[in-house]
């Protein structure tokens, strides 16, 4: 019974809460006939996920449904009276009447419409298996295909890590080195290469005292990771370590500073990109730098060769580089 709803809604699931929430807000329905319908939804949406095209087969042999082909004489049967219903209770509405069977048929009707196929195939499993077994094969089925596959993916996930302590830091770092070059800088801001290069550094090994970790991949490289995956946790990021940053390194790492003003930092000369953090904030094209990071670390979780020189280059004329 773990997982009842959809972690993520299509329009057959948008259609039956707009209808549920139009029967509650504008219809004299006795609630015992909502909470009828509402369960019946809710049974036809479990059963219906088993037959997804990528699922049917699977669900064939794994219940031994016979009845999943559905001969167009019944569809047709079932598409004429459901319309039916639909038109009894447009008709009953526009001459103001009710009809609390009309009513309570009126949304599986218009389910059926829009998703009918697999209503129908939920419907013609009830009646092969009877309503117990359906619903506790299904359940078995649901847990086999989804669970168990949402285990399986929490473990790869777990077991998905780079292959050194070093190998993401130095991969991105070469990376990173090849934004600046060529046409690259006309699509990728500076404050986006700086952060990438700003990553690297702090899951850099060599910048920390390995003793004070147990797991130097998992307690810095991963978190690091993971905190800059998304877009608000990159903003989060690059926010927390411009404000903690040391003053003497905010012009060099940050290129924060006097616009246009240079500096001198290890005898090399630069010049300052930004005037305050807040500049260099809205400059950064967050959702190519999470692609960038991404990418990394899956080399990184494969190999401790960092990428080719002209990587950076390919991917610019393949799209991969781009205006976001």
């Amino acid at each position: 019974m773990k997982n009842m709803f959809p972690k993520s809604f299509n329009s057959f699931d948008v259609l039956g809460i707009a209808m549920f929430t139009f029967m509650i807000s504008y219809q004299s329905v006795p609630y015992i006939i909502l909470i009828i319908w509402f369960l019946f939804f809710v049974f036809i949406y479990r059963l219906s996920f088993s037959f997804e095209e990528e699922k049917i087969n699977k669900f064939i042999n794994f219940t031994n449904f016979k009845g999943y082909k559905v001969p167009r004489k019944y569809i047709k049967t079932t598409y004429t009276v459901a319309y039916l219903f639909i038109v009894s209770y447009l008709v009953l509405q526009f001459k103001g009447e009710f009809n609390q069977y009309i009513s309570l048929l009126f949304p599986i009707s218009l389910a059926f419409a829009v998703g009918c196929k697999k209503c129908i195939l939920a419907i013609k499993l009830i009646f092969e298996k009877g309503l117990i077994k359906a619903f506790f094969l299904n359940e078995k089925f649901y847990s086999y295909m989804v669970l168990d596959a949402d285990k399986n993916e929490e473990a790869e996930q777990q077991q998905k890590r780079p292959v050194t302590e070093e190998v993401f830091s130095r991969i991105l770092e070469s990376y990173a080195a090849q934004l600046w070059h060529g046409d690259i800088r006309k699509v990728l801001t500076p404050a986006s290469i700086l952060s990438l290069e700003n990553i690297s550094s702090d899951t850099d090994p060599d910048m920390f005292m390995l003793s004070d970790f147990d797991d130097f991949i998992e307690e810095v490289v991963f978190m690091t990771f993971e905190w800059t995956s998304t877009i608000e946790g990159l903003k989060d990021f690059l926010l927390d370590r411009i404000i903690n940053e040391d003053e003497s390194l905010i012009d060099f790492k940050w290129r924060i500073g006097k616009f246009g003003e240079t500096f001198i930092y290890d005898g090399e000369s630069y010049y300052h990109e930004y005037e305050d953090k807040e500049s260099f904030l809205e400059d950064v094209n967050y959702s190519q730098v999470i692609k960038i990071l991404e990418k990394c670390w899956n080399r990184a979780c494969k190999t401790e060769e960092v990428f080719p020189e002209d990587e950076a280059m390919n991917d610019r004329r393949n799209g991969f580089i781009a205006w976001e």
